[in-house]
């Protein structure tokens, strides 16, 4: 049995008109999960979809393509699927980069550029995988203040207090999070 990576398609986001059905988002999280477990074990060298989904969940939108808040969520959720079931190894990666960039070996210059957000240098370095982090964090903390005040099916008040995201999209940033600390403190608890 071998796996057609070209039968995963591309994200549901951009392979759509509207925003993805339930279906299709959970469709394209578990691909993603399956596509990081094997990268995870080795059993693959699928790194550049890593990129494309970290790069598409964390680090924003080129203007003029700003995403509604379900493709978001896809887009969120196939990225901490990365983290969560690769981190060991996307963080070594950005190591050995650096690593590689310092010894005169690697110059990043065939490395997937950052997103609008990110504005570092193309490819995997601790630098990029630390903004993952803050990004993380940053969406972690845009939980609701209170319930909406609704009128009929209009919602009333400043929306900045409501929340963003479903709750599995803040379950699966928090997985991630927990992830990418956890290698951190094994990386730190070996210098």
């Amino acid at each position: 049995m071998g796996v057609r990576i070209s039968d995963t398609g591309p994200s549901p986001v951009l392979s759509n008109l509207g925003d993805p059905d339930k279906d299709e988002v959970r469709i394209w999280r578990n691909q993603n999960g399956y596509l990081a477990r094997c990268f995870e074990a080795g059993i693959t060298d699928w790194d550049h979809y890593a990129m494309k989904a970290l790069r598409a969940g964390l680090e924003g939108q080129e203007e003029g393509k700003e995403l509604s808040t379900v493709s978001l969520e896809c887009e969120i959720l196939a990225a901490t699927e990365w983290l969560i079931h690769a981190s060991r190894k996307l963080h070594r990666w950005a190591e050995e980069n650096d690593e590689d960039a310092a010894n005169g070996v690697y110059d990043y210059s065939d490395g997937l550029p950052g997103g609008p957000l990110f504005s570092g240098r193309p490819g995997l370095s601790v630098a990029r995988w630390n903004f993952w982090k803050e990004r993380l964090d940053e969406l972690s903390r845009k939980r609701p203040k209170k319930e909406p005040e609704t009128t009929g099916s209009e919602v009333k008040g400043d929306l900045s207090t409501y929340e963003l995201f479903s709750q599995e999209v803040y379950d699966a940033i928090e997985n991630a999070l927990k992830r990418m600390r956890e290698v951190d403190d094994t990386k730190s608890n070996r210098a």
